[in-house]
């Protein structure tokens, strides 16, 4: 039997053309990666860098996972216990709410249902990096409009990005990473756009302003939330979003049946039937995110944003935003810089524990006593 001639470029020229050039998500490292890098160990590094929850979930929702007999069986695929339950939450119609795998795969899913070769999707950047990734996977122009010196995206900026060939505007709200929310004002305008407006709000309960009612009265909204920032189930990767009643027997079309786990389905119930143990994790974040601002305005090379999220972005002064980074790596604590033109000379910092926090400001103060700082 004859060899098949060897084919140029081959097997590269089986990957999708709009796939040329695209550029992975920039996650953070690993604490394992950094420990190993660093040579800190694992349990000394202070991750202050995904805006995850640094308390975890509470003891009752990991029992409920190690309770449950259905870990060897698959997911209900229509997730129907762990929706009615987030309807109750959420204060939706069950029939509304989609669930997927983090909200990550909800965006996902909208973009392949609405968005072909040459539409666009709109955002105001800088804003959540995955969005454009999103865009380019589907060959979508991703069309932008940057944010004002206070963060806010210009309105009439992006109802006008939003004509010729836009299928999705993606608003964060608190918008990761600026912290800020979309004005009430803006979002009533913003909904008048001629595409669908998804607001991507999984910072909802640090604060508690959401389109729920927008969404629930028009048939171009979409608001997203997440379990990972509230509930500390990052790991498990569940979200929700409540969907136009139009959409969801599209969404039901593609989603993937079994993508949101057995464990994660459990979780998300557990953390709902035992938000009273949540929430005031949730109050204790508000208020260091409080104490941090405070503390870090008083910080002469470093200029907090105003946030409304578990995090605050840090215009440094004097200091690049990677060599704040790298001497705060040096003293075991994990924060996110950026590489992009307009963030270089920021830094963004989750809020921690109470005592994950002093260190922080300690090492700040430090490296503010540093010659190289100014």
């Amino acid at each position: 039997m004859k060899l098949a001639r060897k084919i140029d470029n081959w097997p590269d020229r089986l990957i999708r053309s709009t796939f040329a050039g695209l550029r992975p998500y920039a996650a953070p490292s690993t604490p394992a990666a950094m420990a190993a890098e660093t040579g800190i160990a694992p349990e000394r590094l202070i991750k202050l860098d995904q805006n995850e929850n640094p308390f975890g979930c509470p003891e009752v929702v990991r029992r409920a996972i190690s309770e449950s007999q259905s870990l060897n069986r698959y997911p209900d695929p229509e997730a129907r216990e762990c929706r009615a339950a987030i309807a109750g939450y959420a204060g939706a119609p069950v029939e509304r709410i989609a669930i997927g795998n983090g909200s990550d795969e909800l965006i996902e899913i909208l973009a392949r249902m609405l968005v072909e070769p040459g539409d666009a999707i709109v955002t105001a950047i800088p804003s959540f990096g995955y969005y454009r990734t999103v865009a380019e996977v589907n060959g979508a122009e991703y069309r932008t409009v940057e944010r004002d010196d206070n963060w806010q995206g210009p309105v009439d900026k992006l109802l006008n990005a939003c004509e010729r060939g836009a299928k999705l505007l993606l608003l964060g709200s608190p918008n990761n990473p600026t912290a800020n929310t979309v004005s009430r004002s803006d979002l009533l305008r913003l909904v008048e756009a001629p595409c669908l407006v998804v607001v991507d709000e999984a910072y909802f309960e640090f604060s508690r302003q959401t389109a729920l009612d927008l969404a629930l009265t028009k048939d171009n909204v979409v608001i997203l939330r997440s379990f990972s920032k509230w509930a500390g189930l990052a790991g498990l990767r569940i979200g929700y979003g409540i969907l136009p009643a139009w959409l969801m027997p599209y969404f039901w079309a593609i989603k993937p049946p079994y993508s949101v786990n057995v464990a994660a389905q459990v979780a998300a119930i557990a953390s709902i039937e035992h938000a009273e143990q949540l929430h005031p994790q949730v109050q204790l974040l508000i208020r260091e995110r409080g104490r941090l601002l405070d503390k870090i305005s008083a910080i002469h090379y470093l200029k907090p944003s105003p946030s409304e999220a578990n995090f605050i972005l840090c215009r440094t002064i004097g200091v690049t935003g990677a060599d704040l980074w790298d001497k705060l790596l040096r003293r075991g604590i994990l924060v996110r810089k950026y590489s992009d033109n307009r963030l270089k000379s920021y830094i963004r910092f989750s809020v921690g524990r109470p005592e994950e926090n002093d260190q922080l400001i300690a090492a700040l103060l430090a490296i503010g006593e540093e010659t190289s700082v100014e």
